[in-house]
């Protein structure tokens, strides 16, 4: 919708006749009034001008020629300069108004990351130019981390953590979207934001738990000048990282009950490269050294340790109770790998293995 503009004819500009530089002060202001507010402010005392329909960049944005009028009568001076401080006033205003907002933008840029520039429409208005639709996807990006990102990865962990202590005390089933919320408070909303769903949650919180051996640097760090000790120290970081850990094996009971389908066929993929293949490995090596028997094959060599440090934890307050042993006793545990080991190792070994060793 086109707008009318009155525009001061050439005629009154050029008219003779002293002009005060009060005069003159006022209607400087008032075309800067004229371009922000998008008006055009006439003078009272000029003679009736004649109006032309005009486009509003045409009227109100062409710095080159703006509009100013002359009075032909200096005898309302004193009135003008009270105009004219007015005008100063409001455009003063403006621009500290303008100036405000562009602090406002940075300081919420940086408090609060990439911010969608939705008060492009207003900025627009106040510096003069047209507004476009392509300034609704302008975006303020300030260079280095922001706090939101580290706030954002602090609440991501927080639920991460939270959601792992829920499921391995209930289970996937026993624990819902809602719980893991209120305990990490949050929404939910922000929960799948994060995770997409809890099912995805829960995959992640297993990889988790399995990764702390798949990555354990003393499991890794085990090579073939090690074959003589190597189930002691498989047994005793086995020990160790469920001792640390009680999330590991509580997770490891709840997911065979679901029926252990929660991770991925390439999550299993890369669990077995990370360790089960280095650990296989330096068994192979001691068959071939002579260290182990060679009819014993990895996988059963490897269940044993699994299911001997496992069970032991998992079922350690009902064996306990059945066999009258305090379980969660550092020196009966330190007594019970002992004698496991020294098994294992008798029962493993060959004489040829043993005299390599020895």
């Amino acid at each position: 919708m086109s707008q009318r503009c009155v525009s001061i004819p050439s005629a009154a500009r050029a008219s003779s006749g002293a002009t005060s530089t009060a005069t003159t002060f006022f209607w400087t202001f008032a075309a800067l009034i004229a371009r922000c507010t998008r008006r055009v402010i006439v003078g009272p005392t000029l003679p009736p001008a004649p109006t032309t329909m005009m486009s509003p960049s045409s009227c109100f944005m062409n710095d080159t020629r703006p509009a100013l009028g002359r009075l032909s009568s200096s005898s309302s001076s004193a009135t003008l300069v009270s105009f004219a401080g007015s005008a100063w006033s409001i455009v003063a205003s403006m621009e500290l108004c303008r100036i405000g907002r562009r602090a406002l933008r940075i300081a919420l840029a940086y408090t609060l990351g990439p911010v969608r520039a939705k008060t492009n429409r207003s900025v627009a208005f106040f510096r003069g130019a047209s507004y476009t639709p392509a300034m609704e996807s302008t975006t303020v990006k300030p260079a280095g981390p922001l706090p939101k990102q580290a706030r954002a990865r602090a609440t991501r962990e927080r639920i991460f953590q939270v959601a792992g202590d829920l499921f391995a005390e209930r289970g996937f089933a026993g624990t819902s979207v809602g719980d893991i919320a209120t305990a990490a408070g949050v929404n939910r909303q922000r929960l799948y934001a994060y995770f997409g769903s809890k099912r995805e949650l829960y995959r992640e919180v297993l990889i988790a738990v399995y990764a702390e051996v798949a990555h354990d640097e003393d499991l890794l760090s085990l090579t073939p000048a090690d074959l003589g000790a190597l189930t002691g120290r498989i047994v005793d970081r086995f020990f160790a990282i469920h001792e640390n850990n009680p999330r590991f094996w509580r997770l490891l009971c709840w997911e065979n009950l679901n029926g252990g389908e929660s991770l991925h066929g390439a999550d299993w993929e890369r669990l077995r490269a990370a360790y089960i293949a280095h650990l296989g490995g330096l068994y192979a090596e001691g068959q071939r050294r002579g260290v182990f028997r060679p009819e014993v094959d990895f996988t059963t060599y490897l269940l044993v340790l699994f299911s001997t440090t496992y069970f032991y934890f998992s079922n350690q307050m009902t064996i306990s109770r059945l066999l009258g042993v305090a379980l969660d006793s550092q020196a009966v545990r330190r007594q019970i790998e002992e004698q496991f080991v020294g098994v294992m190792d008798r029962g493993l070994a060959t004489g040829t293995g043993r005299a390599a060793v020895g």
